[in-house]
């Protein structure tokens, strides 16, 4: 894997995407959205600044149901609290939109590896949805019947990123970014751990499938080895951008897919320009 060139441009098959200036209550306004094809993905970029008291104390929140307010009060740091209780309610809202129904009425259930969907439709099937958020943005993840995983990290100095790397990155990964200049291998570790995970959240079975039994493309475009039960590797589809500290991966199984990025100039009104 040569990563020596310039191991942080944009990569991948997708138009790029920019860092959102969203707020949660655009997200209730405007027509029902159209969903996404059998080739498309959605991916929709929201700001969750917890510190913000107009996001967070929003009468939106009012969608959420007991769970969800149960596990907002699990994290110990209030902003913590605010940022889930926004992105849930951004995802309830924008459920919303695309099934033309109320967002505090939507049910989920999950797989028995906790992955959540919507009740009453089996997995990967009808519309399906992945979220993550880190700092202050949120990624929220549509497609149709197709496994679909997302993950959003937000690059923070002074870990110990070469314990990190020794358990998280393959034998060849781990080559790849001890090659790299000190000052890049921070951002460098957050790109290999996001696109391992969204393809963990993709299968449905999370980080206990293991970290190392997956190997990203040089290109970052896709996998060059995942578990066989999961497998060809060449089935799975990665979408993976980097903008200043954040980087994103979406990980998606099936035909190559389009990917819609969509943000705060384009959608958060009616969306006709963007979603045909």
């Amino acid at each position: 894997m040569s990563m020596a060139d310039d191991p942080f441009q944009d990569s991948g098959p997708a138009a790029g995407w920019s860092i959102p200036d969203a707020t949660l209550p655009s997200l209730a306004t405007g027509s029902r959205l159209a969903l996404p094809g059998l080739t498309e993905l959605h991916v929709w970029l929201l700001s969750v600044d917890g510190d913000a008291p107009q996001q967070a104390a929003s009468p939106l929140l009012n969608v959420l149901d007991d769970r969800e307010r149960a596990r907002a009060g699990r994290y110990r740091q209030a902003e913590a609290q605010a940022r889930f209780r926004l992105t849930r309610a951004g995802l309830r809202l924008l459920l919303g939109r695309y099934l033309g129904c109320d967002p505090a009425a939507l049910h989920f259930t999950a797989n028995p590896h906790g992955k959540p969907r919507l009740e009453g439709i089996g997995e990967d099937q009808g519309l399906v949805f992945n979220v993550s958020h880190s700092g202050c943005l949120a990624v929220l993840a549509f497609a149709a019947a197709r496994p679909l995983g997302v993950d959003l990290e937000c690059c923070r100095p002074g870990r110990d990123y070469r314990r990190l790397a020794r358990s998280a990155l393959t034998d060849t990964e781990q080559a790849a970014w001890r090659a790299l200049p000190a000052d890049c291998q921070a951002l460098a570790f957050c790109r290999f751990w996001s696109a391992k995970e969204a393809f963990l959240k993709a299968t449905g079975r999370g980080i206990a499938l293991g970290l190392q039994r997956v190997e990203v493309a040089p290109d970052w475009g896709g996998y060059t080895r995942v578990p066989d039960l999961l497998g060809p590797a060449g089935g799975w589809q990665l979408v993976h951008r980097v903008r200043a500290a954040y980087c994103l991966s979406i990980a998606s199984r099936g035909d190559p897919a389009v990917v819609r990025f969509l943000n705060a100039e384009s959608v958060f009104n009616p969306c006709t320009e963007v979603i045909p």
